[in-house]
């Protein structure tokens, strides 16, 4: 039986919207379910990719605020309830989700390990593949930031940027020795995309010609 192709996805900056912390004085992921805006494109995106499209999606992604005293597991998981619940007004779902909750500084010693799991290093993704039976090889990663598209990178998938390529990101990506495979302004773009490259070229290699990111 031929192995499943699947859409990686971040969470936060990709499926919802991050947001200003006064308290810490950073734009960065929710802390609570109530600060957490699932963007009004998510669930039909995840919709036309998994039904239209025929991809499994699933949230790989670090979440290192339980390690660090940031929010409570329970609220971890409630922010994962609302996520889901935003997709099942589409009358979708995620395939699999998929968290990374270990920090190396975390104050909650359960959770300060060198793990494997923890982005850029692939062993989510990994597992997520062989459990779910799928080719990494032939699916995307998207993620909105140099270490998912590390972690995407070596784990084998093509990637896909959310964002724009500003100077400071370039030159990040230059000394970084990395770069994603496309660009997208939003994950709402990543059907288009995957459509024309199906057009283009139904058996694209790791990296297809004219996949070099955008430079704006």
């Amino acid at each position: 039986m031929r192995a499943s192709r699947a859409v990686f996805v971040d969470r936060d900056g990709v499926l919802n919207d991050l947001v200003y912390d006064d308290a810490e004085e950073r734009v960065g992921s929710p802390f609570s379910a109530k600060q957490m805006r699932v963007f009004p494109y998510t669930a039909e995106t995840v919709k036309e990719l998994r039904e239209g499209m025929g991809y499994k999606v699933i949230v790989v992604s670090n979440q290192p605020g339980v390690a660090k005293g940031q929010f409570s597991m329970r609220e971890h998981k409630k922010m994962g309830k609302k996520l889901r619940k935003s997709l099942a007004s589409a009358e979708t779902a995620f395939d699999g989700e998929y968290y990374c909750l270990h920090h190396p500084s975390a104050i909650h010693a359960k959770y300060r390990v060198e793990c494997d799991c923890r982005k850029p290093k692939p062993g989510l993704l990994l597992r997520a593949a062989e459990e779910n039976d799928v080719d990494l090889a032939s699916s995307y990663f998207v993620g909105d930031s140099l270490v998912d598209i590390k972690a995407g990178k070596r784990a084998g998938c093509r990637t896909i940027l959310v964002g724009h390529v500003t100077t400071f990101l370039a030159r990040m990506m230059e000394q970084q020795d990395v770069e994603p495979d496309y660009l997208v302004s939003s994950f709402k773009d990543v059907p288009d995309l995957l459509l024309t490259l199906a057009s283009t070229d139904a058996t694209a290699p790791n990296r297809p010609s004219g996949g070099s990111p955008r430079r704006d």
